[in-house]
């Protein structure tokens, strides 16, 4: 296309300052937008708020002890809670239910108080009677918990079973998900 063919815009033309979106609306010699500095800070502190929020919902929960949960199971009836315990020697059964197998067994605390635990997915392989465990789940109305997420503390290689140095080195397996998704 030879340069008299071509469209002749408004610089060609000699009238500087009129582009084609009208007067005033020149394309050369209008700097870039900016975005306001104060609205990008404000929207880094918000997201950053938010994500902190997020974070926190979930892993603020608090253990509960037994003996609360014992004495007042309709209190906890329905709710998501999260119990630490010990699994109770001989309360440990295996219960094939519509061709899956649950595990059913008992958490108690140092003042004899007792939970059974009703939990849909594979044991930790650290799972042993005697051992300390956090189970978090639902209590029913039953006042057993229907624990969706079972975590359970394991002696460190390096110490005899039942004896930790200090009580601050112990390993820990979790185990949940898949019952939690089946919810």
């Amino acid at each position: 296309m030879e340069p008299q063919d071509r469209p002749r815009r408004a610089e060609d033309r000699g009238q500087p300052g009129k582009g084609p979106d009208g007067p005033g609306r020149a394309f050369a010699n209008q700097p870039p937008k900016r975005f306001p500095f104060g609205i990008f800070v404000l929207l880094v502190v918000v997201v950053g708020a938010g994500l902190v929020v997020v974070a926190t919902a979930s892993g603020g929960q608090y253990a509960l002890e037994i003996s609360a949960i014992a004495e007042a199971p309709a209190k906890f009836a329905n709710q998501k809670v999260r119990v630490l315990g010990t699994i109770a020697d001989g309360s440990t059964k295996s219960v094939a239910t519509g061709g899956k197998t649950e595990t059913h067994f008992a958490i108690v605390d140092d003042k004899a108080h007792r939970l059974n635990v009703v939990f849909r997915d594979a044991v930790p392989d650290a799972y042993k009677e005697g051992r300390s465990c956090i189970a978090e789940g639902v209590i029913q109305a039953d006042g057993s918990l229907l624990c969706t997420r079972l975590t359970v503390k394991c002696p460190s290689k390096y110490q005899e079973e039942g004896k930790g140095v200090g009580g601050s080195a112990s390993n820990e397996m979790e185990y949940g998900g898949a019952a939690e998704a089946a919810n």
